[in-house]
């Protein structure tokens, strides 16, 4: 039985580290999109946000959804489905720690740490607001 427990554990650790490495790896120019649409103020004190990778168009999505785009910076917009208008929420520094699962958002003089919680498949992510 402890035999089990054991290889039960290393499997999920490896999955759990393989999901991580999709999504810190392809992070920069990826989109993931979150059907709660959040605002500044949101994003700073949510305890928790849940993202999922956008592979199709923006245009494709059936609600109003928050879009996360990271390039050199983050840009997080709110996309008005039934208008098919983005409006920028926020724009800042971002920066991906694989080693520790983190990703720090700095803007305005204001730093948000969120630890990377994540699926085997790397197509979703659960960001949980560390304390400072």
């Amino acid at each position: 039985m402890k035999r089990y427990v054991a290889i039960m554990f290393l499997i999920a650790s490896a999955t759990s580290c393989l999901g991580q490495s999709l999504f810190f790896n392809g992070l920069v120019g990826s989109k993931w999109f979150s059907v709660s649409c959040l605002t500044k103020a949101e994003i700073e004190r949510n305890k928790e946000i849940e993202l999922r990778r956008l592979y199709f168009s923006a245009d494709s999505l059936k609600t109003d959804a928050t879009i996360w785009i990271f390039d050199e910076r983050l840009t997080v917009v709110y996309r008005d489905r039934e208008n098919k208008k983005d409006d920028t929420i926020i724009t800042c520094i971002y920066e991906a720690d694989k080693d520790k699962g983190n990703l720090k958002l700095t803007y305005n003089g204001k730093t948000v740490i969120y630890k990377v919680g994540i699926n085997s498949s790397g197509n979703y992510v659960l960001l949980i607001r560390k304390r400072k």
